[in-house]
């Protein structure tokens, strides 16, 4: 791969430049202020990778050391689908 390429809608190479904020990969409102009222304000580089592709609905395959946010990266946009539809609907006992 050259320095930077685009595939997909995506770009990789060594060069890309990363999305400085979760608001900048989609991640909705709600959610980014509960990360900086955590103190986590800056996606790592696998979750700047990944959440835009995962918040879209897309399939998504990540590795990434030990350490380096993949949890968050796969959590964020799975809080954000449950956030978008809503509280479950009660079912009725059978």
């Amino acid at each position: 791969m050259g320095v930077s390429e685009t595939h997909r809608g995506g770009q990789y190479g060594k060069r890309v430049p990363r999305p400085t904020s979760f608001a900048e990969l989609g991640v909705p409102a709600a959610i980014v202020e509960a990360l900086s009222a955590s103190g986590i304000t800056q996606p790592f580089t696998i979750q700047a990778e990944t959440i835009p592709d995962l918040v879209d609905g897309r399939d998504v395959i990540g590795r990434a050391p030990t350490g380096s946010g993949k949890t968050l990266a796969f959590g964020i946009p799975a809080v954000a689908m449950a956030l978008e539809r809503g509280p479950a609907r009660k079912k009725r006992p059978r």
